[in-house]
């Protein structure tokens, strides 16, 4: 198993300067990641310095609580795929979860998704799952098979941690043709090993060269 065909790149620290990002950009053409995930304002520049490699350029709407309004990120979305984001890591409204106001939390996926599909963009739903309680979890999971993004991913990094258990009872209660993104707190190659098996597609990660 060739570890980095697994891993999306990520830096999100907002203290990261250009020059982390320029060894990133180099380490992901070196390694062939199948991309890389950078905040918002750094896409063109990932867009150009990616250029004629494999790597596709990932970035994050709505992050990292996700509590803007639908309009808000809707706008924020449709820009970061005219910068020519190629995956869009999505985040749950925050404020909704706490509700469980799970009308509204559908209604914005379904806008997600159906605007990457439309410009033939991957959709990733963070849905921060190491917050959630089990009615929480289980409602969101019903709400991906419905609408269908391309991935579930497990959170931020920011509020919670990817889970082993959470990630297999994703796979078990997932469509199928919905794919698994493991992130926050994965560290280490070993790690990152148990993700995969336990059925992560992909798993993000800043501390990517320990990996490798």
């Amino acid at each position: 198993m060739k570890i980095s065909r697994y891993i999306d790149a990520t830096i999100l620290n907002p203290s990261a300067g250009f020059a982390s990002f320029d060894r990133l950009f180099s380490d992901a053409i070196q390694f062939e990641f199948p991309a890389v995930c950078v905040p918002p304002f750094m896409v063109q520049k990932a867009k150009q310095a990616l250029n004629g490699s494999a790597t596709k350029v990932a970035t994050v709407v709505g992050f990292p609580t996700g509590y803007q309004t639908i309009s808000t990120k809707i706008l924020e979305l449709r820009e970061l795929i005219d910068l020519g984001a190629n995956e869009l890591d999505y985040v749950i409204h925050r404020g909704f979860l706490a509700a469980n106001d799970f009308e509204q939390i559908e209604e914005e996926l379904l806008a997600f998704v159906s605007i990457c599909k439309d410009h033939l963009r991957v959709s990733k739903w963070i849905i921060e799952a190491s917050e959630l309680t089990d009615f929480q979890f289980e409602k969101c999971i019903e709400i991906a098979n419905k609408i269908s993004p391309d991935y579930v991913k497990t959170s931020t990094g920011v509020y919670g941690k990817a889970d082993l258990g959470q990630v297999s009872k994703m796979r078990t209660t997932l469509n199928p043709n919905i794919k698994i993104k493991a992130a926050g707190g994965i560290g280490d190659l070993e790690t990152a090993m148990k993700f995969i098996e336990a059925g992560s597609d992909r798993i993000g990660v800043s501390s990517y060269l320990k990996l490798v």
